[in-house]
């Protein structure tokens, strides 16, 4: 390790010697006008180290020639001449083998990495150069003195001892999915609006990346509390619908002092997307609306404005709460006399078949005892029995069995399945208010319970009323058998 200490620390002095120096997430290059023996013996040493200890080959060029071989530098490269050196980083980081989660990528100065952090568009995946800010991601910086970092993003200083192990942190900022379901994205372009991506939750980062980081922060927590993120390809705007609607442009490099109001920015937007997201964005956005102007307004604005609409929307959510509490259940409480309702109907069916069968039964017993048979003595009931009259007459009584019978049971199995398809709505609104546990155990268990009851009555009934009408069918004979008895 110390060895590789030693050739990034050489890459470093190379750098900063140069005339002129760009370094790159993947590529440095270096241009000197005029080369000394010193860097000539200095680019030599790098080339070699570069080969041998990370597999990266080096490209010199010099007097409109390119070497790539040592010993043709010392020869052929002489004090005075203007000299380039280009290679990748690509091989570099895997070179460490630092125990880090998730990707990795290596600079050799700050500066150069905040340069390139500075130019990255928080919003425009396609500008992050592959690299995946919402997962985990980390950065190796050799002149950076302490590390930090956040969730997703993280910078560790090049040591020879092993990378420190980082914080166990959890952000309590919504994932970029959670801002996707509730703010409305247009682009047409691959645009995300991740909260995490730029976070810091430990360490402390060097001034010239915290201001960076600061601004990304702004106006993506900016962007989180808006209803409408437009992306019009030569900026974004964002919208919030209140009081009034304005729509204001969001700066993607924003600069400026955020100070304490960042902070607050931040806890509005985990408070908004804590719960009630859809509630909470809109009593924000009510007050950020009456202090916003589509003319002058931008993330500064929101900034100015962003405690009195957070201290407000936090004052105003609780009677919201209670309002909607009522109203909860009230309809709760029509839904639930409604799906009662249902188990009502099933249990006034079986008694209506249960007091139609003592109906017609008790009815006909009493109009042959009464009205027929009682009136006749012995001799004039076996005749009145054999009679075709009474024959024809008991069919009579048999066939209205059967017709009641029939109207009943077609009449009950209609109005049961419509019911039961009625109840099923009513449950599944009742859905929205109550667990599926106490659904299944209030309404839904009950109502089958009063639906297997209607089913068995109903198969009662055609068993009582076919067998009777079958024995008033043979009444004539039936009375002969309990007359000889």
């Amino acid at each position: 390790m110390s060895n590789i200490i030693s050739v990034v620390s050489s890459v470093v002095d190379l750098l900063e010697g140069a005339s002129k120096s760009t370094e790159t997430l993947t590529r440095v290059s270096v241009e000197y006008d005029s080369v000394t023996n010193s860097d000539i013996e200095n680019i030599i040493s790098i080339v070699i180290n570069l080969r041998e200890l990370f597999s990266v080959e080096a490209i010199v060029r010099s007097k409109n020639m390119t070497f790539s071989d040592e010993g043709e530098l010392s020869d052929l490269l002489s004090e005075g001449d203007d000299c380039s050196i280009y290679f990748s980083k690509s091989n570099i980081c895997s070179s460490f083998n630092f125990p880090l989660e998730g990707d990795v990528y290596f600079y050799f100065r700050l500066e150069s990495f905040s340069s390139w952090l500075a130019g990255i568009d928080p919003f425009d995946t396609d500008s992050w150069e592959n690299v995946e800010f919402r997962e985990k991601t980390n950065f190796l910086i050799s002149d950076l003195q302490d590390g930090f970092g956040g969730e997703c993003f993280s910078c560790h200083p090049l040591t020879d001892s092993k990378v420190s192990e980082i914080p166990s942190v959890e952000s309590l900022l919504p994932c970029h999915s959670d801002v996707q379901s509730l703010v409305h994205i247009i682009s047409s372009r691959k645009v995300c609006i991740s909260p995490r991506s730029f976070e810091i939750l430990w360490g402390d980062p060097p001034k010239c990346v915290s201001d960076i980081l600061d601004a990304m922060s702004a106006v993506i927590y900016t962007a989180c509390v808006v209803i409408e993120f437009v992306d019009g390809g030569m900026g974004y705007e964002g919208k919030v619908k209140g009081t009034k609607q304005v729509t204001f442009p969001i700066d993607c490099h924003f600069v400026g002092d955020v100070g304490e109001e960042l902070e607050i920015l931040k806890r509005t937007v985990e408070w908004v997307y804590e719960e009630r997201r859809d509630t909470r964005l809109r009593l924000v956005m009510d007050r950020l609306s009456i202090e916003s102007d589509s003319k002058t307004s931008s993330v500064k604005t929101i900034l100015e404005n962003i405690e009195d609409a957070f201290l407000q929307a936090r004052d105003s959510y609780s009677y919201v709460i209670l309002e909607r509490k009522d109203e909860y259940y009230k309809e709760l409480r029509e839904i639930m006399k409604d799906v009662n309702t249902q188990a009502t109907i099933y249990s006034d069916k079986v008694r209506s078949i249960v007091s139609n069968i003592a109906r017609d039964v008790l009815g006909i017993f009493l109009f042959l005892g009464l009205g027929f048979i009682g009136k006749l003595d012995s001799s004039e009931l076996n005749h009145a029995i054999e009679s075709n009259e009474f024959s024809l007459f008991s069919k009579f009584l048999s066939m209205y069995l059967l017709f009641s019978m029939v109207i009943q049971l077609v009449v009950n199995y209609r109005d049961s399945r419509l019911t039961y398809a009625e109840g099923r709505k009513w449950i599944k609104i009742l859905r929205n208010y109550t667990s599926v546990e106490d659904g299944r155990d209030k309404f839904v268990r009950p109502i089958n319970k009063r639906l297997c009851t209607l089913n068995v009555a109903m198969v009662i009934s055609f068993i009582v009323y076919s067998s009777f009408s079958f024995i008033v069918y043979n009444l004539p004979f039936v009375l002969k058998l309990l007359l000889n008895q």
